[in-house]
């Protein structure tokens, strides 16, 4: 074990950032492996760690979280007893993010949950609708989670707003309207999201409509659409 060897800031920077990929997976319903991360981690910036060194790093991570009254990551159950200055260091690693949105200012899903929840009373639904609308909630419960969101560099947002003349770059459709300041409103999506390791520079950053911006994230054939518009839009590069 190498519990006592002290953690670099690096190192600690790595965990929290794979942590909170992981858990923004977990949010969205999407498939992810705990092994498999420990395993690049230890292939990489993580390299002389031990895979339950890595996995009693995580749940650290999730101790404060919890101190915070925030998510943690299913699997990962916080540890009892961490020090005060291996929560100290973590949370100041977590507060160089912002957290409120996701990736891509994405709105936050309760997990895989709520999907599943809602697909089954459609379902029900679907077979005999009934003729009064759902009660629904006065005042819905407030749920605790924790993303993060990157800080983007506007210069970069600003010239492919530019460069996009009003026009979705997937579908070349015009912007479907003007926003508050007048101007045509597309919204800039990272081809190789940032919570991925894709960086904030124009050559991954394109201005879409909504209804593209929705077809990357959610479509069933978004990857085969992020593939068009990589060959579509010259300045691109496939990161």
């Amino acid at each position: 074990m190498d519990y006592g060897r002290g953690w670099t800031d690096q190192e600690l920077e790595a965990a929290v950032n794979a942590y909170l990929e992981m858990l923004e997976r977990e949010i969205r319903g999407e498939a992810f492996n705990k092994k498999a991360m420990n395993r690049e981690l230890r292939d990489g910036p993580l390299a002389g760690r031990t895979a339950s060194s890595v996995e009693f790093r995580m749940q650290n991570i999730s101790a404060v979280l919890n101190d915070r009254q925030l998510r943690w990551l299913s699997g990962y159950r916080p540890a009892a007893n961490v020090g005060e200055g291996v929560k100290t260091r973590i949370s100041m690693m977590l507060e160089k993010r912002t957290w409120i949105g996701t990736p891509n200012d994405e709105p936050v899903v309760i997990g895989a949950e709520l999907e599943q929840r809602t697909r089954a009373a459609r379902a029900r639904i679907g077979k005999k609708p009934p003729v009064q609308p759902p009660q629904g909630r006065e005042i819905p419960d407030a749920v605790a989670t924790v993303s993060m969101q990157y800080k983007r560099d506007p210069e970069v947002r600003a010239w492919v707003l530019e460069i996009s003349n009003g026009r979705c770059e997937a579908c070349d459709s015009p912007a479907p309207f003007l926003d508050i300041y007048g101007d045509p409103f597309l919204e800039v999506h990272h081809v190789r999201p940032l919570a991925e390791g894709g960086p904030d520079k124009a050559e991954n950053s394109v201005a879409v409509c909504p209804n593209c911006h929705r077809r990357l994230h959610y479509g069933h054939d978004r990857e085969q659409y992020r593939l068009q518009i990589l060959d579509k839009v010259e300045r691109l590069v496939a990161y």
